[in-house]
């Protein structure tokens, strides 16, 4: 299987249908922004990284800002699949969400200094990616039970945004790696 392949795939179906919704909001609003972005409060232990979060859409109605977020009606199916990154981490890829991936992993007590460096990349606060290259945001590690969970919005993100983080999970020499969307898709 060409992992490359479906990842765009997976993707393309959440994208196309984002970019045609924004579109219609940019029609219905005479102040519309795509992709703005907010700084959630500071958080004791909460590192910079994990404060910005990218707005799917805002309007100006009535005087006052309002954001939506798109969530699709549909993501594509498929079995779960196993494959081999970097040699040494085994994926096991369930059906995902573009826009909510949540990834589980062994609790190895490891920094987040790499997830900070990879979500400052690709947040792109200062916008040097320029519009529709942007993940919105990214969730803090959460650990319990022997194992850390996060997850992550890829917005418009390209498909390499997702591989990077793989390679970040590579350089934590972390073995195991679930992706799904459970939350998204209403499992446990």
């Amino acid at each position: 299987m060409d992992v490359s392949a479906f990842v765009d795939q997976i993707r393309d179906h959440y994208v196309s249908a984002y970019q045609e919704v924004a579109e219609n909001h940019r029609k219905k609003n005479s102040v519309s922004i795509m992709e703005g972005i907010i700084e959630l409060p500071k958080k004791d232990g909460l590192p910079n990284a994990f404060r910005p979060w990218r707005m799917d859409l805002a309007a100006k109605v009535d005087g006052e800002v309002k954001f939506s977020e798109f969530n699709h009606d549909s993501h594509l199916q498929f079995s779960p699949f196993h494959f081999t990154y970097s040699k040494q981490l085994k994926v096991n890829m369930n059906p995902v969400s573009w826009n909510g991936v949540e990834f589980e992993y062994p609790d190895s007590g490891i920094d987040t200094s790499l997830f900070e460096h990879w979500a400052n990349k690709w947040i792109d606060v200062e916008e040097k990616l320029g519009l529709g290259g942007y993940v919105h945001n990214i969730t803090y590690p959460e650990c319990k039970d022997g194992k850390c969970t996060f997850s992550v919005d890829f917005g418009s993100a390209s498909a390499n945004s997702f591989f990077e983080l793989l390679e970040v999970f590579a350089n934590y020499k972390i073995e195991n790696l679930t992706i799904h969307s459970r939350t998204a898709h209403g499992q446990s």
